[in-house]
Formats: C-alpha cells, sequence, structure tokens
C-alpha cells in the first residue's frame, strides 16, 4: 500500500513520531466503539512515542484473541477507534465516510509472521490491509480488494521503492469468495526471503538476491487496518456507504518472533 504517497500516512505517523495524537489501547465493548475511558495514551515505555520495542520478546507467538478479548495490551489502534467494535466471537472493523479502523501490534518483529482470521468486506473503495511497515520505508502487504474478493494482492517496497514492477494477484483456490468466510492471512519476513501464505498454504516467495532493495526493516510496525480511495486513489472503486458502514470481521491476530 506504499505510506508515502498518501495523506493518510500522516495520521499514522503523527501516532508513530509522537505527535500530540495519542494511540489508543483497545478497551471494553461499547456500542458506539471504544469506551472513552479506555482511549488513552501509551505509557508503555516500550513503545514511548509510538516506536516499536528493539528487543525480541521472552515468548515466541503472541496471539491477540478478539473472541476472549485476551492480547489486547499487545495492540495499539492508530486509527479511528471509533469504528472498532466487539461482538460475539470477534472484532467488528468497519470503515465509513470518516475514516477506517487500523490498529498495529506494539513490538518490532526483526524476522518473524503476522497472521490474522479475518472475514473481509466488500464493495468498490474498500481495500482489507495486512501489513509490515518499516520506518524507513520498507514495507510488505497483502491487500483484500473489495472489487475483486476471489484474490489477495501482495507486495513490497525497500525504502519506498517498489520490489514488484505490479502487486501480485493470489487467485484463491478454486475461486473461492474471500468476503463469504473466514481466511487465514499471513505475511512471513525471513533473513533471506519474504512468504506470504493464505489459509496456511505458502502462495508466494520472493527471495533476497540484493540486499539494499530487501525490506529488512518492514517489521517496525506489523499492522492491520480498512483503507479507501484515501489512500489507494481512484483505481479501487468509489465507495458507496449509503446502506452503513463497510465491515471486515477479525477473530484473531498472531505475531510471532523467530
Amino acid at each position: 500500500m506504499m505510506f508515502r504517497n498518501n495523506i493518510l500516512f500522516a495520521a499514522f505517523a503523527c501516532v508513530a513520531l509522537g505527535s500530540a495524537v495519542p494511540g489508543e489501547v483497545l478497551g471494553a465493548r461499547s456500542d458506539r466503539g471504544l469506551d472513552a475511558g479506555m482511549q488513552h495514551t501509551v505509557s508503555d515505555s516500550r513503545v514511548a512515542n509510538g516506536s516499536p520495542s528493539v528487543n525480541k520478546r521472552a515468548i515466541t507467538v503472541y496471539t491477540v484473541d478478539f473472541a476472549a478479548r485476551t492480547g489486547l495490551n499487545d495492540i495499539t489502534v492508530s486509527r479511528c477507534s471509533k469504528n472498532a467494535n466487539y461482538t460475539t466471537g470477534f472484532l467488528d472493523m468497519q470503515i465509513d465516510a470518516t475514516c477506517g479502523l487500523e490498529f498495529y501490534y506494539k513490538y518490532k518483529i526483526t524476522t518473524g509472521k503476522i497472521e490474522a482470521l479475518m472475514k473481509v468486506p466488500t464493495g468498490n473503495g474498500v481495500v482489507t490491509g495486512i501489513s509490515m511497515y518499516g520506518q524507513n520505508g520498507d514495507e510488505i502487504d497483502i491487500e483484500v480488494q473489495g472489487s475483486n474478493t476471489k484474490q489477495m494482492m501482495d507486495m513490497y517496497y525497500y525504502k519506498g521503492t517498489a520490489g514488484l514492477t505490479a502487486a501480485n494477484p493470489i487467485v484463491a483456490p478454486n475461486s473461492v469468495d474471500l468476503s463469504a468466510d473466514f481466511h487465514t492471512y499471513g505475511i512471513e519476513l525471513l533473513t533471506n526471503s519474504i512468504n506470504w501464505y493464505l489459509d496456511g498454504v505458502l502462495v508466494q516467495t520472493v527471495s533476497k538476491t540484493d540486499a539494499a532493495k530487501y525490506p529488512t526493516l518492514a517489521g517496525d510496525f506489523p499492522m492491520i487496518g480498512l483503507y479507501t480511495t484515501s489512500r489507494f486513489g481512484s483505481d479501487v472503486g468509489t465507495p458507496d456507504y449509503t446502506g452503513g458502514p463497510k465491515h471486515a470481521y477479525i477473530k484473531w491476530a498472531k505475531f510471532t518472533h523467530y
């Protein structure tokens, strides 16, 4: 999704770089989103000013279980907390005409994996993104565009430069509609390769051939969010919110440190 060329990254950067806009820790359920009392500046010294931890964590795998509401302190909302709503069994991530929900994992993944079990929305102008983003412009992405939910797109950037000439479309097995049910999406950053997964199956690998053109620092901010034309431009279509917000449902997100 290459954050460097869009306005919305400025909002994320304000949180990440320590402006007056605070990150927000996901908290208790509220009919109007997160309770105001649960929206507070992150005080954990490991993520001061939104910066990730530089040290590998003691435990290898960290799971944020939205059904059980466990592990929530490991993530921070970087945008649109009003569009985070808990319901039975999952977090309802919403995007409307004002903004889309985005959250990131507080800890740097030097090498490791981000996974999420999600049901993505359909419709023009809406994109579900699972990413690793480095403060130097390194980036690895999975995107599912609502205009074509029978495929996911994978891509990466090194210091803001595209590593692929175009986003690589991965067609779902048997052309399954990814918006019809929950599916597991995964990105794995290794020392010498990047791997993308769909439902636990390896669907794309890019090997490092030139260290200067490899997104080594992409794991600074592992993140998940809903986005629209303000980030991607008109190529993804024009969103229609006349029927209300668009919804993505996420049961869990898993962050693995190698």
